[in-house]
């Protein structure tokens, strides 16, 4: 008679995989990634050379502060202190989006607690290049709290760059996670929009008002201001290493304590956030209906021809999918900032000058024209749409979005300094920086294309993602700042006088001017490379 042999039980733990998985899954997909992607390559390489560079000068710089005297050195730790954080959490959602190499909503149909997939998850985000560089650029403070108070304050320190490191990361998550939750849902788009925007306008004219307020006054003011700074959440795990040094060890535990709850309840929102993306994910989104939408209010009937259909759908585009709705919202953070920020600074340069920074700024959502779409562009490549046609579509959509923001922003930027002469000759400005800008990405679009992860998550990014898109915004900026500063320095010479009004039609006819000729050269490409352009945008190639 045979024997029936089984299979030996395997030794699964009770309460789900351990942290070691989720780090181990992590590696294996980047390693997998990385395999016969030139592209994502020379992300990575270029994302290692500046975290390398942002550590070891971060490093050498908090270090530096054991041997500053107490009264300058706390006031700068403060600030980078805030910087950092405020970068942390703002910039995913402004421009470079977060690394999701391991989508949340994956796990949805798993038997993993919450607790444990949150702790996977963020040791899996500690693995990325910005995290460390954090880590280590920060860790200079524990040198520095040696030099200064010894093993007592070296030790507070630690725990504070730990503590701060940690709200950091797990911030930019909770951010993340809450704000795509609300973008999904079409009836509260309108309000996290208008929440998020204005969160984001916020930050700048805060820190423009102080720093004003401080130079204006003596230097005990701005001693005080420094304090008020390091009390804050943001400065609070950086900044206590220097009560103990100082004997307020009370004031330094406190803020530790104080730095441990808020990250504490950043968790929670995280954990909220997380649970709620991974049942929508699950559950699926509500039944598609008929609707006119956006493109049609804008252009007033339904597109003829080919042009006219990639332009209404672009435009439907931005106002329902969630990742264009979050591009939208930079935009709209971007020049609803700059304006206010400006104001409060009180700045001496030309109001043409400071225009160039928004025209460049709404023009940064053309950076990935094609990720958004990702594999739909296969259906313009089967119709053969030319790539000369397709991108001055795709340009004319967002220009019938960011033109009137521009349009609207430039006079009352104008106003709120005080430079009202100068708004016509400074919409010149806006708009040739703006047809630059399209001109610029419409060719790095098509030379450096990246897929975008298929993530319920509308700021989520392919690991090496997020600093392609950093080097293409990066880069578009500089190339367009130099190509639009004739128009600046137009503006800077002519200053209030009447021969500033010649800048509106030369601004105009340059913008359009570039961004036809950039049309006409990314376009060529794209009729060339089309093929290539489809498979680096499509998701898991």
């Amino acid at each position: 008679m045979a024997q029936v042999t089984t299979a030996a039980p395997v030794d699964v733990a009770p309460d789900g995989p351990g942290i070691g998985v989720f780090v181990r899954l992590k590696l294996r997909i980047l390693r997998n990634g990385f395999q016969g992607k030139p592209g994502r390559v020379v992300a990575l390489v270029f994302s290692l050379f500046f975290g390398v560079l942002l550590a070891a000068g971060g490093f050498a710089l908090f270090a530096s502060m054991g041997a500053i005297p107490e009264e300058y050195g706390y006031g700068i730790v403060a600030l980078l202190g805030s910087f950092l954080v405020i970068g942390w959490i703002v910039m995913p959602v402004a421009m470079f989006g977060v690394d999701e190499t391991l989508d949340p909503a994956r796990f949805a149909l798993l038997p993993i607690p919450k607790r444990r997939l949150m702790a996977g998850l963020l040791a899996s985000a500690f693995l990325g290049v910005p995290a460390i560089a954090t880590l280590i650029a920060t860790a200079g403070l524990v040198v520095a709290g040696f030099v200064k108070g010894g093993p007592v304050a070296g030790v507070a320190a630690a725990v504070g760059v730990v503590l701060g490191v940690g709200t950091c990361v797990v911030g930019s998550r909770a951010v993340t996670s809450g704000f795509a939750a609300a973008l999904r849902s079409r009836r509260s788009r309108d309000l996290a929009l208008i929440g998020i925007t204005l969160s984001l306008t916020l930050i700048g004219p805060m820190i423009s008002l102080s720093t004003s307020a401080m130079a204006q006054g003596d230097a005990e003011s701005v001693k005080n201001g420094m304090r008020i700074i390091g009390y804050s959440p943001l400065a609070a795990p950086f900044t206590a290493w220097y009560d103990l040094a100082t004997g307020s060890a009370l004031l330094g535990l406190a803020k530790l304590a104080g730095t441990a709850i808020v990250l504490a309840l950043l968790a929670r929102w995280w954990s909220n956030s997380l649970e709620s993306a991974m049942v929508g994910a699950a559950s699926g989104g509500a039944q598609a209906r008929k609707d006119t939408g956006l493109p049609l209010r804008v252009l007033g009937r339904a597109p003829q021809g080919v042009f006219g259909a990639i332009v209404a759908a672009e435009m439907r585009g931005w106002w329902r999918d969630p990742r264009r709705r979050a591009t939208l919202l930079s935009m709209l953070a971007a020049s609803l900032a700059m304006p206010i920020g400006m104001s409060a600074g009180q700045t001496t340069l030309a109001l043409g000058v400071t225009v160039v920074w928004i025209g460049v700024f709404l023009a940064l959502a053309a950076g990935n024209q094609f990720g958004f779409g990702g594999s739909a562009y296969a259906f313009h490549l089967m119709i053969g749409v030319p790539g000369r046609l397709e991108l001055r579509a795709r340009s004319t959509a967002l220009a019938l979005l960011a033109v009137p923001a521009l349009t609207v922003v430039v006079p009352v930027l104008g106003i709120l300094i005080g430079k009202p002469a100068q708004i016509v000759g400074a919409l010149g400005s806006g708009y040739a920086a703006f047809g630059v800008a399209i001109a610029i990405m419409s060719v790095l679009s098509v030379r450096a294309p990246y897929a975008l992860p298929d993530s319920s998550n509308p700021f989520a990014m392919n690991s090496g993602g997020g600093c392609m898109k950093g080097v293409i915004s990066l880069g578009s900026m500089f190339v367009t700042l130099v190509l639009a500063s004739p128009m600046a320095v137009g503006s800077w010479l002519l200053g209030d006088s009447l021969w500033s009004v010649l800048l509106l039609p030369v601004g105009i006819a340059y913008g359009v001017g570039a961004a036809v000729l950039g049309a006409r050269v990314g376009g060529d490409m794209l009729q060339r490379r089309g093929p290539e352009v489809l498979a680096a945008v499509t998701p898991g190639r």
